[in-house]
């Protein structure tokens, strides 16, 4: 039961909490109608979304992130990735969200298919034949260490990496596949890893016929102390043929696993994981069961002496065709607007540690590779990379010349290296106070934060 002291009672003793609330949506299928915007049949949904986030607002408060499950484009273009931008600026300003605390993985309407030559749908076609995971395994370590092959198998994601970057949401220099965020909840971490399940997707995917895969190094991790996990993956287990070892690997690691593609919500616990579907916050005219849907999903921790909890609600909301033409509750147990879950999760003994930041939780010994997303003190570099890349090119560039960033060294890195370069480079030169400055005078809405590097 929920006491007026902000505490949780559980077996006659008390303990605090924190919430943590996620807005997940999927499959977004953002197009570009360009002068025909009168012929785009999704601006009613995307009107309607927007009001009934206003009113989940007014009743659950500002949203902490957001995760989106891919297909954000409906064919990986670079136009529809700027109309997504603007939406989601427009969703995160509606829910109280800061704008880079968004999240994203790609999925298969993500990949531009146009720059799919017949040599890499051989590849695709060799991976997909692949039977034993040990294989997938190989296979992929083989071409990911290699420069050339790694950007020819990934060169399908250049536009969704553009529009990806300035979120966080692209792996790191030395991981091709995956990212990871940690947030503070309670005196623990929620740790989320986002994952590509569209590798090798192509106009051939089929959930029978022509799977998709997602490899060990994508889904094997290790535990870490007072680690919360939680999984956001486009593709469904059955669409990968290594599916059952994914599907094993996580449910043995995760509290949670969100995913996207199948067009409905389906909520099922299985042991401690709590497994969820996001449903298509616009799902193809053509499908059966046309049902527009997305959730969102508090997650608090329960703790005293002897339990460690985990509460999860999740507002699902649905499209209602027959009638209002709008979003509305999809009821749970009992006719309420929300279903609740509770997940006992494994926390490893505490060892005397040094924390390496006053701010972290004095339980977590935080790996210094994954970036902590404070929701109460807002990371300064995060915010600087989402305003520069934010910037038209032509704009970005400029502030490149004038800081004298770009070496003869970028002329064979990808767009998203290239930028990782120009903030790896200010940073050892200790000039990110001219980088944010340079930033704000191109943007055309100025922050309100003073500039954090003086």
């Amino acid at each position: 039961m929920w006491a007026a002291t902000n505490c949780l009672i559980i077996d006659n003793k008390s303990s605090t909490f924190m919430s943590l609330k996620l807005l997940h949506i999927s499959d977004i299928h953002f197009k570009c109608h360009k002068d025909n915007t009168y012929l785009d049949l999704d601006k009613n949904i995307q009107n309607e979304i927007e009001f009934d986030l206003k009113e989940l607002h007014n009743k659950v408060g500002a949203v902490d992130a957001i995760l989106i499950g891919g297909d954000i484009a409906f064919s990986g273009q670079d136009e529809q990735y700027a109309i997504a931008d603007e939406w989601i600026k427009k969703i995160c300003n509606l829910i109280g969200c800061s704008q880079e605390n968004v999240l994203t993985v790609p999925g298969n309407h993500d990949v531009d298919r146009t720059k799919i030559c017949p040599m890499l749908k051989d590849v695709h076609t060799s991976f997909k034949k692949l039977k034993q995971r040990n294989d997938i395994d190989t296979k992929l370590a083989s071409y990911l260490t290699n420069d050339s092959s790694s950007v020819s198998l990934l060169k399908t994601f250049d536009n969704y990496s553009s529009f990806a970057q300035k979120y966080g949401s692209i792996p790191k220099k030395g991981n091709l596949l995956y990212w990871e965020k940690d947030f503070s909840i309670g005196n623990d971490i929620l740790r989320i890893r986002g994952v590509n399940s569209a590798i090798v997707s192509n106009e051939m995917d089929d959930e029978n016929l022509s799977k998709l895969i997602l490899g060990s190094h994508q889904s094997q991790f290790i535990r870490g102390e007072g680690v919360i996990n939680l999984i956001l993956c486009h593709h469904p287990p059955q669409w990968l043929t290594d599916g059952e070892n994914v599907n094993r690997d996580l449910l043995a690691r995760a509290s949670i696993l969100l995913y996207g593609h199948k067009h409905a919500i389906d909520v099922t616990k299985v042991n401690e994981t709590l497994v969820l579907s996001a449903g298509a916050m616009q799902p193809s005219r053509n499908e059966l069961g046309w049902d527009p849907r997305y959730n969102l999903i508090e997650l608090e921790t329960e703790q005293n002496n002897t339990h460690k909890l985990l509460h999860v609600k999740i507002w699902k909301r649905v499209w209602d065709q027959k009638k209002s033409q709008k979003f509305i509750p999809d009821y749970g147990p009992g006719g309420s607007e929300f279903e609740e879950h509770r997940l006992q999760y494994e926390v490893l003994a505490k060892t005397q540690i040094t924390v390496p930041k006053e701010r972290l939780p004095q339980a977590e010994k935080i790996d210094n590779e994954i970036e902590l997303i404070d929701i109460s003190t807002p990371n300064p570099m995060r915010k600087l990379t989402y305003m520069f890349l934010s910037l038209p090119y032509h704009k970005k560039l400029t502030v490149a010349v004038k800081l004298e960033l770009i070496e003869d060294s970028d002329k064979d890195l990808t767009e998203a290296q290239r930028y990782q370069s120009y903030f790896r480079r200010a940073e050892e030169r200790g000039i990110l106070s001219s980088l944010w400055d340079l930033t704000v005078s191109m943007l055309s809405e100025k922050p309100e934060t003073e500039n954090p590097f003086k």
